[in-house]
């Protein structure tokens, strides 16, 4: 019963406008072969995410990377390996994508995922920078899957990690 009464006095609005303003700009059109940069070259990804992560001070440095990729099993493999970490006392870092209920289930420290607030704070304070990456990016305003990237490793600079496990977007 008073879990009931504490939960309705939570107000999770500030973490649905920020997961609304991250997902409609996936209605923003950013120019023509969007995805290619007007090309085939793969390395426009990579270009278009540094130069992002550029405009937010680099929040990817300082960390120790394990990258998980292939086409099944990633989300188990990576929440495995952050499991080895933490119990081996090193604060760690987990990225993954999809997720099944909600945005947040996607970023997590030491097992627990990021508060709806500190993601709400956290696209409030890259917005100036989005705006910018779609305003003057050579390749476009950042994806969908580069955005939630882009806040997970500002939190877990946030958070001070050690280590990332980082489920790797090929496409």
């Amino acid at each position: 019963y008073h879990f009931g009464i504490l939960l309705a006095m939570l107000d999770f609005s500030r973490y649905y406008n920020a997961v609304k303003y991250i997902e409609g700009l996936a209605n923003l059109q950013s120019g023509p072969n969007y995805m290619s940069g007007g090309h085939h070259d793969p390395s426009v990804y990579i270009k278009r995410i540094q130069w992002f992560l550029n405009l937010l001070g680099n929040p990817e440095r300082g960390f120790k990377f394990i990258h998980i990729t292939g086409t099944a099993g990633k989300g188990t493999v990576a929440t495995m390996m952050q499991n080895v970490l933490v119990k081996s006392v090193r604060t760690t870092g987990l990225f993954t994508s999809p997720f099944v209920t909600t945005s947040i289930e996607k970023i997590q420290v030491n097992e627990l995922y990021i508060a709806p607030d500190e993601f709400a704070q956290i696209v409030e304070e890259m917005k100036p920078a989005i705006d910018e990456a779609f305003a003057k990016c050579p390749w476009g305003g950042p994806s969908y899957f580069e955005r939630f990237l882009a806040i997970a490793l500002v939190y877990f600079r946030q958070q001070k990690c050690e280590w990332v496990v980082l489920e790797v977007g090929c496409g």
